[in-house]
């Protein structure tokens, strides 16, 4: 590949990835269908004059029932779910899961008689790519300073205790003060039920602000 190729190449990926992210940040704040309808008018405003320069508008005009069923086909529906399903699941599933597109049309197209061949070359290059949006995106593994700090915190009480595990554990939290694409909560209580009724409790709110009177971090025991 020559050096433009692979920059052309690197150009791609970014403008192909990159939107998952931002839609994940923009339907905090935006309905689905607010989000497709100005990604499809920025669209317009560029495109358009293009059209016009080159004098071809008029010859879309007798096929605008093809062109209209096609958006909606190609690009409303799908950028409208797509869309909303940012709002439940991590910018990063949402891109792995468009990226499995060509796998799993390849596997349909032969399991529905298309008798295209595609050797190993073909699919390694289909895993090759999926692999590359994989390791872009990553998979998401956070859990917020529960798993920073909190895991410190309860080794030390777990040594106290003698103990290795708790009998059951619940947490309540969300985002409080940071309405941005963190797909872990900014404000949490942790309770953790050890044996001999014993209970550990674990705050975070680092976004809110803590109490003046407060301490960064510490552990108490009490009783």
């Amino acid at each position: 590949m020559t050096n433009r190729g692979t920059l052309l190449f690197v150009a791609l990926a970014l403008i192909w990835g990159i939107p998952y992210l931002l839609i994940r940040v923009a339907v905090a704040q935006l309905a689905p269908a607010s989000l497709v309808f100005l990604r499809t008018a920025l669209g317009a405003l560029i495109l358009l004059p293009l059209v016009l320069m080159r004098g071809r508008f008029r010859e879309l005009l007798p096929r605008w029932r093809p062109i209209l069923l096609y958006t909606l086909v190609e690009i409303g529906i799908p950028w409208g779910l797509l869309s909303d399903a940012e709002r439940k699941v991590t910018s990063s599933l949402a891109g792995l899961l468009v990226a499995s597109v060509p796998l799993v049309s390849a596997v349909l197209g032969r399991l529905l008689g298309n008798r295209d061949r595609l050797g190993a070359i073909q699919f390694g290059g289909l895993a090759l790519g999926l692999g590359g949006v994989i390791v872009l995106l990553g998979f998401d593994f956070s859990g917020g300073q529960v798993t920073n700090f909190g895991v410190h915190y309860l080794a030390q009480i777990h040594r106290s205790l003698g103990v290795d595990a708790p009998h059951a554990v619940v947490a309540l939290g969300g985002k409080f003060g940071n309405y941005d694409n963190r797909e872990v909560p900014d404000t949490m209580e942790v309770l953790w039920h050890y044996p001999g009724d014993t209970l550990v409790t674990f705050s975070q709110f680092n976004a809110t602000g803590a109490p003046p009177a407060a301490r960064p971090c510490e552990i108490e025991f009490r009783g």
